[in-house]
C-alpha cells in the first residue's frame, strides 16, 4: 500500500488550501452545523421521545381508555411544533448552505485561476485547455463533496447516536 506521503495527490496541501477558504466563512459554518443539529434533534431525539410517551399512554392499563386518548392526543400538538420547527429549521439550514457553498465555490474558482496564473508559459503551451479547466472543475466539485459527506454521513449520524444515547440514558430505569 502506498502510503499518505508517498501519493500522487498532496492531501494535506489541498486541504490546506481549502481551511484558508472555509477560515472566510467561520460564522457561516458555525450556523449551519448549529441549524442542522437543530433539525436532527427536533426531528429525532424529541419526536422519538414524545413517541415514546403516547405509546407509554397507551399502553398503561391504570389510566382509564377515555383518559389515555386524551393524554395521547395532547401530545399531538408538541410533536406537530416539533415537525414544523424541523422543517423551518432545515429549510434555513439548506439556504445557509447552497449561499455559503456558493461563495466558497467562486473562491476556489479565483484561487485555482490564480495559481495557475502564476505558472510558466511553457505550462500552458505543455498542457491541453481543456484539462486544465477540468481539473479546477473537479478541484472546486471535490470540496463540495467533502463537505456534503462530513456534514451529511459523519456530523448527522453522531448527532442521532449521541442525542438517542442520551435520551436512552435518562429514560432507562436500569441504566
Amino acid at each position: 500500500f502506498m502510503k499518505l506521503s508517498e501519493s500522487k495527490f498532496p492531501l494535506r496541501k489541498i486541504i490546506h488550501y481549502y481551511w484558508q477558504i472555509m477560515k472566510q466563512y467561520k460564522i457561516a459554518f458555525f450556523g449551519l452545523f448549529f441549524f442542522i443539529s437543530g433539525r436532527i434533534i427536533f426531528t429525532t431525539v424529541i419526536i422519538g421521545l414524545i413517541y415514546k410517551n403516547i405509546i407509554d399512554t397507551l399502553g398503561n392499563a391504570s389510566i382509564p381508555v377515555d383518559d389515555r386518548y386524551m393524554i395521547a392526543l395532547a401530545f399531538l400538538i408538541p410533536m406537530c411544533v416539533s415537525m414544523l420547527t424541523s422543517v423551518g429549521v432545515a429549510r434555513y439550514a439548506q439556504y445557509i448552505q447552497i449561499r455559503v457553498m456558493s461563495r466558497m465555490n467562486k473562491h476556489l474558482y479565483d484561487f485555482c485561476f490564480k495559481k495557475l496564473n502564476e505558472h510558466s508559459y511553457s505550462f500552458y503551451g505543455n498542457t491541453f485547455s481543456g484539462s486544465l479547466v477540468a481539473k479546477v472543475r473537479r478541484y472546486a466539485r471535490a470540496f463540495e463533496v467533502a463537505i456534503d459527506v462530513a456534514v451529511q454521513n459523519f456530523w448527522l449520524t453522531s448527532l442521532v447516536v449521541i442525542g438517542t444515547s442520551i435520551s436512552l440514558y435518562f429514560q432507562s430505569k436500569t441504566l
